[in-house]
């Protein structure tokens, strides 16, 4: 492109029009309906009612070594089938609809990669941001990580 500025032509590089921003859905309470980690305890619950027993010790251990590490351990020992969960439709149709035009999309939560992640694929997300059994991504540390991730 060329233009012409107090007497100068100059080449000049097309701008880009800005890119869609990623179309970034938060898990808990928005696109499922509860929260992956009280869903995780019930159903580990409902079928090891024996775990009843580790919970606490658990729980005592998340005090100590942070919510990541009980997030983790309960994401690995009991699987959320996304068929088993009360999705949002309203949400559904959005992302749906974002993916059609073109816009990545990413689900947010402070709940376990473990357990997020299906539910990243079964929506056809590009990612999801997640705790990952150190991290608690969490309030401030969830909105960092979505700054750098996926902005």
């Amino acid at each position: 492109m060329r233009s012409e500025r107090a007497g100068r032509t100059t080449d000049e590089a097309p701008v880009e029009p800005p890119a869609e921003p990623p179309l970034v859905v938060d898990v808990d309470g928005s696109l499922i309906g509860g929260d992956l980690l009280i869903e995780g305890i019930a159903r580990l619950l409902s079928v090891s009612p024996l775990s009843l027993f580790a919970l606490p010790f658990w729980l005592v251990a998340a005090a100590v070594g942070g919510r990541a590490g009980l997030k983790r351990r309960i994401a690995e020992a009991v699987r959320l089938p996304p068929d088993t969960l009360a999705w949002n439709p309203a949400v559904l149709e959005e992302i749906a609809a974002a993916r059609a035009a073109g816009r990545s999309v990413w689900l947010a939560s402070a709940s376990d990669a473990c357990a997020v992640s299906p539910l990243a694929e079964e929506v056809g997300a590009a990612g999801c941001l997640a705790s990952d059994g150190r991290t608690n991504l969490a309030g401030e540390a969830g909105a960092t990580r979505l700054q750098f991730d996926v902005m």
